[in-house]
């Protein structure tokens, strides 16, 4: 046989307003139901409102809905964070690709013009390399 004692807190005479619901506890076959007023504690006043407004969300749909947006976000292997970041190094890369391209194209047409033609060659060599024939002396103005 079960026996239910009813124990208001020890502040109960200084503050006469109680929460409605008890907490209960039980020690070997007796269960107590403790009142505590609910000016002591406002913070649970705060969580009350606060799993009101949400208690209609609560439900196992969207928990498992939440719970697979989070693993597909956050832990999977292939997660859309590590997408992202590969996009980022794809956009990176191709950028690279593109800018070494046009610096091959301007190399190649360097080439070819100085294949093509002697004073073209001779004027890369002395300006870019201080090159001179042996009857010339070189200065340089900066």
């Amino acid at each position: 046989m079960r026996q239910l004692f009813l124990v208001p807190c020890k502040c109960s005479k200084l503050l006469p307003n109680f929460s409605t619901r008890p907490i209960f506890f039980r020690k070997k076959s007796i269960t107590f139901a403790l009142f505590f007023p609910s000016t002591l504690y406002p913070e649970m006043d705060k969580l009350k409102r606060i799993y009101h407004a949400i208690r209609p969300f609560l439900n196992k749909y969207l928990i498992t809905v939440l719970v697979f947006l989070v693993f597909i976000v956050f832990v999977d292997e292939n997660n859309v964070i590590r997408r992202v970041e590969y996009e980022k190094k794809i956009r990176e890369l191709k950028q690279d690709i593109r800018h070494y391209r046009k610096l091959s194209e301007e190399s190649e047409s360097k080439l070819k013009k100085l294949h093509s033609s002697d004073a073209e060659l001779e004027r890369v060599a002395r300006e870019d390399y201080l090159m001179k024939k042996p009857n010339e002396d070189v200065f340089i103005v900066e």
